[in-house]
């Protein structure tokens, strides 16, 4: 830790939370796709990429550890010196007035003096009224500017659906939305929860509520959606991080940055089981065992769907990408190949290399 950041960790501590176990693999699953996320983006055509973090907390953990917001500025301020003819815009807001204010000196400690084309704004706001009014105050978000929008409230009752729903409707912008499913399944839908929802519904489970809320969010040029568990050391869902984009390229992207990150792995799970240390993997959790047990769900799916049926690989692409961790860049090693080896799949051969699978048709068995 440099020692400035050290001295306000000590001096600020009464003001600073508590780092969660997950907290760390949340925040590098955040970094990674913003990694990724560039990199498509300061290739392409835009005015500005803009980085939201709704409720920023104080830019500094107790421990020491960077906030989400201060990473992604960390990394938004490298990226900016490659990209001069970029504007790279990276938002702060928490309710907290002390948060705002050591957030600002973080941010100092951390980055120093920004690249020209690199800026920082601060508010503080109630989440609700900061979505109702951000692009009022902020003329960053028109078309072709590129968004990540980060809400990652402290339960389910902080955020109002409905105001980030409208936000969502408005705005071209990629959704990562930590969605606390453990609150309204514990507790059932009391009257918080009913405003967060914007109504009193019910649900018998999890995948309910989280198709309930996938299909509110999925509004103006949201197309594709994936979501990715936490859970505790007893196998409890604490919560998903949902994520929501226009583009199919998005989805890949944040796929690259779970197998970057979990190795594939189905959800991640807090184990502190150790004296207190974290341990990330069982000995299966490696990304050739996830990629095959990943491409079992695959075939069943293609099966319910298609079978007896001869359809094209971009109608399994469209099929098996919204709905599995698979990426599309392991769909014939994992899934076509090995099941036309087992006689599941039968390639047709319809073009004139047999080695071209992707745009061929298939028999699903």
């Amino acid at each position: 830790m440099e020692p400035a950041l050290d001295e306000l960790v000590k001096r600020e501590a009464k003001h600073l939370t508590e780092k969660k176990p997950h907290t760390t693999h949340k925040i590098l699953y955040i970094c990674h796709y913003v990694e990724e996320w560039l990199r498509v983006v300061c290739n392409a055509e835009n005015n500005d990429l803009n980085f939201i973090d709704c409720m920023a907390n104080a830019g500094v953990y107790a421990d020491g550890d960077l906030c989400t917001a201060v990473e992604v500025l960390r990394i938004f301020a490298e990226t900016a010196k490659q990209f001069p003819d970029k504007t790279f815009n990276v938002l702060f807001n928490d309710y907290n007035s002390n948060s705002v204010r050591i957030s600002k000196e973080v941010c100092k400690i951390i980055v120093g003096t920004l690249p020209l084309n690199v800026h920082i704004y601060f508010e503080q706001l109630d989440v609700n009224i900061y979505l109702n009014t951000l692009k009022e105050k902020y003329n960053i978000f028109g078309f072709p500017s590129k968004t990540i929008l980060y809400v990652d409230p402290y339960d389910f009752r902080t955020v109002q659906l409905p105001i980030l729903r409208n936000f969502l409707q408005n705005t071209y912008c990629e959704l990562i939305y930590n969605f606390f499913t453990s609150d309204a399944i514990r507790n059932g839908i009391d009257s918080g929860i009913a405003k967060a929802l914007g109504g009193q519904y019910s649900f018998k489970n999890t995948d309910e509520l989280t198709n309930f809320v996938i299909n509110m969010l999925t509004v103006g040029f949201m197309k594709y959606h994936l979501s990715y568990t936490f859970r505790n050391s007893r196998n409890v869902e604490l919560y998903q991080i949902l994520f929501l984009t226009p583009h199919s390229k998005g989805l890949d992207k944040l796929k690259q940055s779970i197998w970057d990150t979990f190795k594939g792995q189905e959800h991640y799970k807090t184990d502190v089981s150790h004296a207190g240390q974290l341990s990330l993997f069982s000995p299966q959790d490696d990304r050739e065992y996830w990629a095959k047990a990943h491409a079992i769900e695959a075939m069943n799916l293609l099966k319910s769907k298609y079978s007896g049926k001869i359809v094209k690989y971009t109608e399994i692409e469209q099929l098996i990408l919204p709905q599995s961790l698979l990426m599309s860049s392991q769909l014939i090693n994992y899934l076509i190949k090995p099941n036309i080896a087992a006689g599941n799949i039968f390639k047709q051969n319809k073009v004139k290399m047999k080695s071209n699978y992707k745009d061929d048709y298939y028999l699903i068995k």
